[in-house]
């Protein structure tokens, strides 16, 4: 028995919920995978990982502020000539980049053992939006 195209196009019709339904279905949606995402500790508040960027940035520039220590080196390399200069800026190089490496790995162990520790966060109540 074959179904009427246009019984078809009624009953659709007659099923299709109201946009402001299907819009409080998907911000429910998104709520609890949301929710989901919190409890698998997915999601992160946006605040620690500000802290974890500035903390990095903190070790970054330390590494930086090393510099001028280096002036002797780099004036002692100077009369060496330009391949001796060249040797000693990318040692400095390469010194900076370890320090900062080193500063992130810090911070990198410092999140696991908070995580290790259990440290949760308050994600606080889900905000409710009336429809």
């Amino acid at each position: 028995m074959r179904e009427d195209p246009a019984e078809r196009k009624a009953t659709a019709k007659a099923v299709q919920l109201p946009s402001a339904a299907v819009e409080k279905l998907r911000y429910e949606a998104a709520l609890k995978r949301l929710d989901l995402e919190a409890r698998l500790k997915t999601l992160v508040p946006i605040s620690e990982v500000e802290d974890a960027m500035v903390r990095a940035g903190e070790g970054i520039v330390r590494a930086l502020e090393q510099l001028p220590n280096f002036a002797a080196e780099l004036m002692s390399a100077t009369r060496e000539g330009e391949p001796a200069l060249r040797r000693k800026l990318r040692e400095i190089k390469d010194h900076m980049r370890r320090q900062a490496a080193e500063a992130l790995v810090l911070l990198q162990h410092d999140g696991e053992a908070r995580e290790r520790a259990g440290i949760e966060f308050d994600l606080g109540d889900p905000i409710e939006q009336e429809f």
